[in-house]
């Protein structure tokens, strides 16, 4: 029996989020894995009541925010080729940390791929890193994937 029965790949539809996807679906193609593409949105809402914005302004543009990421959740999995998988999309929104690990968690997940932008460490603190936090707090293992660049090659 596969040890990663149920694969976790949290986007932010950049492209080493692309590169996540593409392993973790070689991976359930060869274990016969459940693959579950997960994009958190943000909560546009909290951050308009906590800016005194006001609900009705921030209801609609949450709204919009969410279709778009469906939408583009859909596009995603569509444009990947994932045919002959076992897939499902999930929208949810707040702060991507928390909810890629509580996802991860109350979902049983086996192990989560995810896109790395490989920052140094000034952009690290400064940016922060949702892969770095994400893989110290992780109740699975995790597989980071970067984008390689081709290098010239040495004479």
């Amino acid at each position: 029996m596969c040890a990663f029965q149920k694969i976790l790949v949290p986007t932010d539809f950049s492209e080493v989020s692309a590169a996540a996807l593409r392993c973790a679906s070689v991976m359930a193609g060869s274990f016969g894995s459940a693959l579950t593409v997960l994009h958190v949105a943000e909560d546009l809402m909290a951050e308009a009541n906590t800016a005194g914005a006001g609900a009705p302004w921030s209801e609609g543009v949450q709204t919009q925010t969410e279709e778009d990421a469906r939408a583009r959740l859909a596009r995603v999995v569509a444009d990947a080729g994932l045919d002959g998988l076992n897939v499902c999309t999930e929208l949810l929104v707040g702060s991507p940390i928390p909810e890629i690990l509580g996802y991860a968690e109350k979902g049983d997940f086996d192990l989560i791929v995810m896109g790395t932008h490989g920052r140094r460490a000034i952009a690290r603190v400064l940016l922060g890193s949702v892969a770095e936090c994400v893989v110290r707090l992780s109740p699975c293992p995790v597989l980071t994937v970067r984008v390689c660049r081709k290098r010239p090659a040495v004479s």
